[in-house]
């Protein structure tokens, strides 16, 4: 575990100096900001439109917990999920649905050369003399994962900031808990996508290959899902066990609030990313560093 840690302690430090990883990283704040105000702004503009058509009253109806609730209920059809995001201002639960569509993209640019670089230069011998390539491959993957949760941290902190100064009765008590949570089941989700696309940089000395083969696979994922959720609905049995391996199938388990289908879900994205890797991992091993 030691040279695993050491791995990807080095792996973090070495990515944060990237300028491609802060770019990133700042863009993804950036778009988080400007979501958050979009949201708030939208909610005055609600605000402001039913008081000066319906009165006071309505606007004390639209702000009550109850209203927003039933609005929950009749677009995701589940009581106790409505009742959970109707605690949280709408801009939380928007940054969680742009981050749940921006990561995979996220991971594809900053991860997909993790290890084909380091063929391709020849600098993973020198690492393989003082670890085994398990454990290097292993703090590759970990350390891309660390790297991934601190951008997904940082926006969160920064919209949390932001929706404190622009938000009118925002509630620090129960949205820095609920984002802190949800931030940690990003990061499963993230997760299986690392480990897919980590692992296909395992089977290429090009960089660029490898990158080529992180968004094909994205897109075939995207495709793949859409297809089998079709043939799963009509009934068919292998579509239903085929999109078990499919990280998006497992996004319910973010939303989710009993325990039962949470673990389900994290253990799935763990499952999907570290199987995944290590399936590709196969290829590393037989190659010559």
């Amino acid at each position: 575990m030691r040279d695993i840690w050491l791995v990807a302690r080095f792996e973090l430090f070495e990515s944060l100096k990237s300028t491609r990883a802060l770019v990133i990283f700042i863009l993804f704040i950036v778009g988080a900001l400007f979501m958050s105000e979009g949201c708030v702004r939208a909610e005055k503009n609600i605000t402001e439109t039913v008081t000066e058509n319906l009165g006071s009253t309505a606007t004390v109806m639209l702000s009550s917990e109850e209203m927003r609730v039933n609005m929950y209920k009749d677009l995701i059809h589940d009581d106790e999920i409505a009742e959970s995001l109707a605690e949280q201002p709408l801009v939380g639960i928007s940054f969680v649905f742009l981050s749940m569509m921006l990561l995979p993209f996220m991971i594809v640019i900053l991860t997909s050369d993790t290890i084909s670089k380091e063929l391709a230069n020849g600098s993973i011998r020198f690492s393989l003399f003082r670890t085994s390539r398990i454990k290097w491959a292993l703090g590759k993957l970990f350390g891309q994962t660390i790297l991934i949760e601190a951008g997904v941290i940082a926006a969160a902190i920064a919209v949390t900031l932001f929706t404190m100064f622009r938000l009118q009765g925002f509630n620090s008590t129960t949205f820095v808990p609920w984002i802190t949570v949800m931030c940690v089941k990003l990061m499963f989700y993230a997760f299986a996508y690392i480990g897919i696309i980590v692992g296909l940089s395992q089977v290429t000395r090009s960089a660029n290959v490898s990158r080529a083969l992180g968004f094909l696979t994205l897109i075939a994922l995207y495709v793949s899902f859409g297809i089998l959720t079709y043939h799963s609905e009509q009934g068919n049995s292998l579509a239903q066990t085929l999109i078990n391996v499919i990280p998006t199938h497992h996004t319910g388990a973010i939303w989710a609030v009993d325990l039962e289908t949470q673990l389900k879900g994290f253990g799935a994205f763990a499952a999907i990313g570290l199987g995944s890797f290590l399936s590709f991992y196969s290829v590393l091993v037989m190659r010559d560093a």
